[in-house]
């Protein structure tokens, strides 16, 4: 968007070509409608994932032969899909003219210095053993056969915490980070105090020299996306929490948070970020335990910030005068597939 190859408002239809159609009564979805998880597509769950030792399937095959229907018009709910980031990725590779990990890899990984993090850890010169192994639990730990994610764009990251760390400060330092850069400089050495045996001002005491690496800032966002992309986009409901350019919206102590989970064949994690705060969390378990990395986020909230848990006095809403009948029924989240257990249909 920067770099004027995309405009968030651009159609989607005209960018990629095999874009799904949507209702035949709604405007046209655009890439910002992607990037809020607003554009209307259902859920599907089966043909999402390939065993590791499979070539991954490109982008463009992922989004011509396994869509996602569009159900809803764009704008209309706020729903997470992954086919959202699938989508968005294809139009990523259409503008840029190159494939969607290589611009990851150019405009994100390698300035932020994330060597680490790769789209293909099994494939990736010196890091087929670092690649950790999930478990189920079966009256024991079982360790689960790789699988990789058939959308790259969707979850076919692998990282470690010490990459994110450098993501999350990036997110909140305004778009930029210090980061390592390849020529080592010794360090200032600090001037010794006046009458503490100093021979002259600014000699060091130690003739040795301590070596460290020598830092750069780095942006890669301006201050102004970031702040686009971590602003409220679409919710459903006034009093409910929404999603941004890319995170989904979270109040907790009393203060707002920007968070991304992930779970997929044992493994599960999350990125959470309070802006205000500046503060960044990364938990990741190679087991299928969501609640585990969530419940570490929250206690950890609930040590840092104790004086900001306030309770309002509840104010019944004034619907309730006519009785809580008019809510009895059966609640399903919106996040499910529709039509059928595959989605499309």
């Amino acid at each position: 968007h920067e770099r004027g190859l995309l405009r968030l408002n651009g159609a989607v239809d005209a960018i990629v070509g095999d874009a799904p159609p949507g209702p035949s009564d709604s405007r046209q979805m655009t890439v910002a409608d992607l990037l809020a998880h607003a554009a209307g597509f259902d859920e599907r769950w089966i043909g999402i994932a390939a065993p590791a030792a499979d070539a991954a399937p490109s982008l463009d095959e992922v989004v011509r032969e396994r869509p996602a229907a569009r159900i809803l018009p764009p704008g209309t709910v706020s729903s997470y899909a992954n086919y959202d980031s699938t989508l968005a990725g294809a139009a990523v590779e259409a503008a840029a003219g190159m494939s969607y990990e290589r611009w990851v890899e150019r405009r994100i990984l390698l300035p932020l210095g994330m060597t680490a993090t790769t789209f293909d850890p099994w494939t990736t010169a010196g890091s087929v053993g670092d690649v950790a192994r999930s478990y189920r639990w079966d009256g024991g730990q079982k360790p689960l056969p790789p699988d990789r994610f058939a959308s790259l764009p969707s979850g076919g990251l692998w990282s470690t915490g010490t990459d994110m760390a450098a993501f999350m400060l990036m997110h909140l330092g305004g778009g930029r980070i210090a980061v390592p850069i390849d020529v080592e400089a010794p360090a200032e050495p600090e001037a010794p105090a006046a009458g503490k045996g100093s021979v002259g001002a600014g000699a060091p005491t130690d003739p040795g020299t301590e070596v460290v690496p020598a830092r750069d800032t780095v942006r890669i966002l301006s201050t102004a996306s970031v702040a686009a992309m971590h602003e409220r986009r679409l919710a459903n409901g006034p009093p409910l929490p929404g999603f941004t350019y890319g995170f989904a919206e979270r109040f907790i102590q009393n203060r707002r948070a920007l968070q991304h989970t992930g779970e997929f064949n044992g493994f599960a994690s999350i990125l959470f970020l309070v802006p205000s705060e500046r503060l960044g969390v990364f938990v990741a378990a190679n087991a299928d335990r969501p609640r585990f990395c969530d419940e570490v986020v929250v206690r950890l909230m609930q040590r840092l910030y104790p004086d900001r848990e306030q309770l309002g006095r509840p104010r019944p809403a004034r619907r309730l005068a006519a009785g809580v009948a008019q809510f009895e029924g059966t609640y399903r989240t919106v996040r499910h597939a529709h039509r059928t257990l595959d989605g499309p249909g």
